[in-house]
């Protein structure tokens, strides 16, 4: 993904092993002159206690940084959804939703030109008591999100 001029950035799960479907993290490499070379991989910080990312997706922010969305694999934390951004490091990652019994899905963001975050997720939960096994209420939800700068603003 290239953030600004020649700055590209590639991200990935890291696997248990090939072919795995066990996650272990997330990888980040950089490249400063359009993908001649590439910084060594570093692992994306994550909250205290994951270890198990689902999902990633990222996308360019206004300012040239890069902001990474993905979700949690652990029952525990409802497969919540989390965001970190990368300008000269990575943040500590914040959980996006509120804590909820809904677990998240699928989902897709975008950064748009204020530096707002725009999210829409699918989420599911069993119907009602009673109702034939494997019976879910699926929805989908948007929210829009400001996001803090370095300098607090």
């Amino acid at each position: 993904m290239r953030t600004r001029g020649d700055t590209l950035h590639m991200l990935w799960l890291i696997r248990a092993e090939p072919r795995s479907f066990i996650t272990m993290g997330v990888a980040h490499t950089i490249s400063g002159d359009g993908g001649r070379t590439w910084s060594a991989p570093q692992n994306v910080p994550l909250p205290a206690g994951l270890d198990t990312p689902a999902r990633i997706a990222a996308a360019a922010g206004p300012g040239g940084e890069l902001h990474l969305v993905f979700s949690d694999r652990l029952v525990e934390l409802n497969k919540q959804l989390w965001h970190t951004r990368f300008l000269d490091g990575w943040t500590q990652p914040v959980r996006l939703l509120p804590d909820s019994s809904r677990r998240s899905s699928r989902f897709v963001f975008h950064i748009d030109g204020s530096g707002r975050l725009h999210l829409l997720w699918s989420h599911s939960a069993l119907y009602r008591e009673g109702d034939p096994p494997g019976a879910r209420d699926v929805r989908l939800s948007y929210a829009v999100r400001p996001l803090c700068r370095e300098d607090g603003t």
